[in-house]
């Protein structure tokens, strides 16, 4: 538990958003650009994370978390077909869009 406001944490990776929560502008730009790859479709998301829908998510999970490192990526096992990210700093969010994009075409 958080000492100085009594909140719990969520057990979602660091970023290096604000201390408000996630950088909504980094947010906005890397869902803009995923919305723009063929055979991705974003979904509202709150937090910190991005939900996609994708037409293979254990086959595209596995192989993004091969490349970027275990928990990148992560099956979403209560809706078929979903996948999701963290959104993290500039450097992780363009390395993770490259790796979607590759991926998926």
């Amino acid at each position: 538990m958080d000492t100085q406001n009594g909140a719990v944490g969520s057990g979602a990776p660091r970023s290096a958003a604000p201390a408000g929560g996630v950088n909504a502008e980094e947010k906005d730009r890397l869902t803009s650009r995923l919305s723009g790859i063929d055979g991705v479709r974003t979904l509202p998301s709150v937090g910190t994370w991005i939900m996609l829908e994708v037409t293979e998510p254990t086959a595209l999970a596995r192989k993004v978390n091969r490349r970027l490192g275990p928990g990148s990526m992560k099956v979403n096992r209560d809706v078929a077909g979903m996948v999701r990210i963290f959104v993290s700093d500039p450097r992780h969010n363009e390395e993770i869009f490259r790796a979607i994009r590759e991926f998926v075409a």
